[in-house]
C-alpha cells in the first residue's frame, strides 16, 4: 500500500512536469502540447493516474472503515488490526501492482515528451525514469503478488469465505441459454460502463471456473495461468473502482461537475474491456485445444460484445483539462 501510494505521487508529479515542459517547447511555430498525439500521452498518463488513484482511495477507505471498530485499547487490539489489514491484503497487492506499472508507463511517456532533454539529469524526466523502475520490485516483485492475488482469492474460496467456486458453478450452467440481449446497460451517463463491468467479471468467472476445473489442487504449479488470472482480476478492480468514484462524484456534484472522471472512465473501460476479452483468450488457449476450446470460445465471444467509442474525442478533452491547469486534474 505505502509502496502504491508513492507511485501515485510520482505519477501526479511527472504529468505536471511533462504538461509544463510540453507548453513550453515549440516545434513548427506552435508549443507541442497542440499536437494531437502529445495529447493523447498527456490524457493516457492522466487516466492511468486517475485509476490508481481511485484504487488507493477505495482501499485506504476499506481498510480505515474495518479498522474503525476495533478498541485501540484492548488485550487484543494487534491481533483485531493484523486481521483487519489481512482482509485487503488481496487489494493492496492490486495496488502494488498497478500503480507501480502506471508509473512506469507514466515515467517513459514524460521522457518522451522532453526528447532528448528527458535523458539529461539537469532536467526531471531523467531522475523520474531512473528512479521509477524500483517499484516493481519491493514490497514483493510484481511477479509474486501476481501469483499471491488469485492464490489468496483461492484459498479463501475453499475456506467458504469467498463464493467464486459457488459464483463459477453458476455460470457454467447458464453458458448454453446465454443471451447477450439480457444485459441491458442501466439508465444514466455510465451505464454502458456498468454493462461492461459486469460482463467482464463473467469473463473473468468463466477463465477461473475453467482453470479450477482443470488442474483443482496443482493449478499452483500453473503459473502463466495464475497470472492471467491476476491480470484480469486487477483490471477488473481497477475499472471497478474508476467507475464507482466517477458515480459517487456524480451523485454528489452533479454530472456536469463529474464529467472529467466520466470521461476518464469511459476511455479506460474501452481500452480495458479490449485486454479483457485478449487475456481471457490466452488463458483458454492455455489450457485446452479443438472442440473444447471452440466451445469456451463461442461462450467469451457472447460476453465480450461491445461498441468502441470516440476516444480520440474524449481524449482531446481529459488533454485540454490537464494543460488548463498545467497539472494532473481528476
Amino acid at each position: 500500500m505505502p509502496g502504491g501510494a508513492g507511485c501515485l505521487g510520482t505519477c501526479k508529479i511527472a504529468l505536471r512536469e511533462a504538461v509544463k515542459y510540453a507548453q513550453q517547447r515549440t516545434q513548427f511555430g506552435q508549443p507541442i502540447a497542440s499536437f494531437g498525439l502529445i495529447q493523447k500521452k498527456l490524457a493516457q498518463m492522466a487516466i492511468r493516474t486517475y485509476v490508481a488513484e481511485s484504487m488507493l482511495y477505495r482501499t485506504g477507505g476499506l481498510i480505515e472503515s474495518i479498522l474503525s471498530g476495533i478498541d485501540r485499547e484492548g488485550e487484543e487490539a494487534g491481533l483485531e488490526t493484523a486481521k483487519g489489514v489481512e482482509e485487503y491484503a488481496v487489494e493492496c497487492s492490486m495496488n502494488k501492482v498497478y500503480a507501480s506499472e502506471a508509473l512506469d508507463y507514466v515515467a517513459d511517456e514524460t521522457v518522451q515528451i522532453f526528447g532528448g532533454y528527458g535523458y539529461i539529469a539537469d532536467f526531471p524526466a531523467e531522475r523520474i525514469y531512473r528512479d521509477a523502475r524500483i517499484n516493481r520490485l519491493f514490497e514483493g516483485t510484481n511477479e509474486i503478488n501476481r501469483l499471491l492475488i488469485p492464490a489468496t482469492l483461492f484459498r479463501r474460496s475453499l475456506q467458504g469465505r469467498l463464493p467464486l467456486f459457488v459464483a463459477a458453478q453458476k455460470l457454467m450452467g447458464e453458458l448454453l441459454t446465454y443471451n447477450p440481449s439480457q444485459e441491458e446497460a442501466p439508465k444514466g451517463p455510465l451505464g454502458e460502463q456498468i454493462r461492461m463491468l459486469q460482463l467482464g467479471k463473467k469473463i473473468t468467472l468463466m477463465v477461473s471456473g475453467a482453470a479450477a476445473q482443470k488442474y483443482r489442487e496443482k493449478l499452483q504449479d500453473e503459473q502463466e495461468i495464475l497470472g492471467v488470472l491476476s491480470d484480469l482480476t486487477i483490471e477488473l478492480f481497477a475499472m471497478e473502482s474508476a467507475l464507482l468514484r466517477a458515480l459517487k462524484s456524480a451523485a454528489r456534484d452533479g454530472e456536469d461537475a463529474a464529467r472529467p472522471k466520466a470521461d476518464m472512465v469511459k476511455v479506460y473501460f474501452n481500452d480495458a474491456f479490449a485486454r479483457i476479452e485478449l487475456l481471457a483468450k490466452e488463458g483458454l488457449a492455455s489450457m485446452e485445444e479443438g472442440d473444447t476450446l471452440r466451445t469456451q470460445l463461442g461462450a467469451l465471444k457472447k460476453f465480450a460484445r461491445y461498441t468502441p467509442i470516440n476516444t480520440t474525442r474524449l481524449r482531446r478533452a481529459i488533454a485540454a483539462r490537464i494543460i488548463d491547469a498545467e497539472a494532473y486534474r481528476a
